[in-house]
C-alpha cells in the first residue's frame, strides 16, 4: 500500500525548501544582482535602443531582468539548504576550500544544471513565441535563445557557491 502521506510531502519538497529558506536577504541581494545583470544584457543586447534611434524590444527588456532574478533567488535558496545539510552533516571545512571547489562540489553543478535546462526552456520557448506572434519576416536571433542557458548556468553554478560559503559559516 502507498503511504499517500509521504507521496504528499515528496511533491512539496521544492516548494519547502524555497518557504524555509527564501528571506528577505536572499531577495534584496537578488532583485540588486538581477538589476546588474539585467542592466548588462540591456546594453549587451540592445546597444541601439539605448544609443541608437531605436525603440526597445520590450520583451527582451523583460527578460533581462526577469530572467537573472528567478536565476539568483533559485540559486540562493538551494546554496543556503546545501549549507544547512552540510551543517549537519558536519562535511565542509570552510577555511581551507576555496570558491572554485565549492563551485564544482556539493551538488551544486547539478542543482546549476538543472535550473539551467529549465529557465533555458522557458526563455526558449518565450522568445520563440513572441519570434513567431511578431517578427515572422526577420530572423531569429538565436543568441536569445543559447544567452538564457549559458547565463543561467554560470550564474546559477557561481549564485549557490557565493550563497553555500555565506550560510555554511
Amino acid at each position: 500500500m502507498i503511504n499517500m502521506k509521504a507521496k504528499d510531502n515528496n511533491n512539496h519538497f521544492i516548494l519547502r525548501i524555497i518557504k524555509q529558506n527564501f528571506d528577505i536577504h536572499v531577495l534584496k541581494r537578488s532583485i540588486i544582482i538581477a538589476a546588474i545583470i539585467g542592466s548588462l544584457l540591456t546594453l549587451v543586447n540592445q546597444p541601439l535602443a539605448i544609443f541608437g534611434h531605436e525603440s526597445p524590444v520590450k520583451f527582451k527588456l523583460i527578460l533581462a531582468f526577469v530572467l537573472p532574478f528567478i536565476v539568483i533567488s533559485i540559486s540562493q535558496v538551494f546554496g543556503k539548504h546545501q549549507a544547512e545539510i552540510d551543517k549537519i552533516d558536519n562535511q565542509f571545512k570552510f577555511s581551507h576550500e576555496k570558491l572554485i571547489k565549492t563551485m564544482v562540489s556539493h551538488n551544486i553543478p547539478a542543482r546549476a544544471l538543472v535550473i539551467c535546462l529549465i529557465v533555458g526552456s522557458l526563455a526558449s520557448v518565450v522568445t520563440l513565441s513572441n519570434f513567431l506572434l511578431h517578427d515572422k519576416n526577420t530572423n531569429i536571433d538565436w543568441t536569445f535563445i543559447i544567452q538564457p542557458y549559458l547565463f543561467s548556468l554560470f550564474f546559477g553554478t557561481f549564485s549557490q557557491a557565493i550563497s553555500y560559503r555565506r550560510h555554511i559559516k
